[in-house]
């Protein structure tokens, strides 16, 4: 399995453009701040940050990995001073690992100040992102399409390749908007980072779509810190991952 080029092929920064295209100037947010609650201290670290990125992600990542613990793990709100509406929700999912999930889609010309303003102020050893990548998006060979939804990855070049859990994404497709923006910083940084993407043929979230991000931290390197959720049978993780489905008018698109 071939490595991506990670700058040209798998990323993508959505400020560029063809020097004929016209222009409109980008709304960038004056300010995005990261309000942290008393209970997270002045300094968050990690071995692991995991970002939950649209409607599937977002209920893997608050409604299993954290469930109904939330108010005792909450640690605060990533929020634009353009909209006073919290956009992101950072919890503490073990004392290794932090888990901040994004229900409503941060605008892609605001990525690289988000980006800057979480892993500015969250040391974190490593980075896994769990995203969803519409269908009518995803270029491949048309027989992909009857086995919807499937698992690709974009890993940083410090992100161990052996045993991925999936293929890498195929070209030309690309990851884009705050994900890149998360994926660039940690590139430039050293830190070890991938994103793992479920290419989704509906909207909404399914039991299928969740059973592939647990395949994510089932996987190495990232198994040990998540023993606690995945310390089960595969009918009984099956089981759990069926009891957090929500109903289908929740989540009912890619973003909330």
């Amino acid at each position: 399995m071939a490595s991506p080029w990670f700058d040209d092929l798998a990323v993508r920064d959505e400020d560029d453009c063809d020097e004929d295209d016209d222009t409109v100037e980008a709304w960038i947010p004056s300010e995005i701040t990261l309000k942290l609650n008393a209970q997270a201290g002045s300094t968050l670290q990690c071995k692991v940050m995991l970002f939950c990125f649209g409607s599937a992600a977002v209920c893997f990542g608050e409604r299993f990995l954290i469930g109904e613990d939330k108010e005792s793990r909450d640690l605060g709100r990533v929020l634009d001073s353009e909209d006073s509406r919290s956009q992101s929700r950072l919890y503490r999912y073990t004392d290794e690992v932090l888990v901040c999930v994004c229900p409503k889609e941060v605008p892609p010309e605001a990525g690289n100040v988000w980006a800057k303003t979480v892993l500015q102020a969250v040391h974190a050893e490593q980075v896994v992102l769990l995203a969803s990548f519409a269908a009518m998006r995803f270029l491949s060979d048309d027989s992909l399409l009857d086995s919807m939804p499937i698992l690709r990855c974009v890993p940083t070049s410090l992100w161990p390749r052996d045993n991925l859990p999936c293929p890498f994404l195929e070209a030309p497709n690309t990851i884009v908007g705050c994900q890149a923006a998360v994926l660039t910083f940690c590139e430039f940084g050293s830190i070890r980072a991938s994103v793992f993407v479920t290419v989704e043929s509906r909207a909404g979230v399914d039991i299928e779509s969740l059973q592939l991000y647990s395949r994510v931290l089932c996987s190495t390197p990232l198994k040990a810190f998540f023993i606690k959720a995945f310390a089960k049978s595969d009918r009984e993780l099956s089981t759990a991952l069926r009891r957090v489905l929500p109903p289908p008018s929740v989540y009912s698109s890619m973003f909330s």
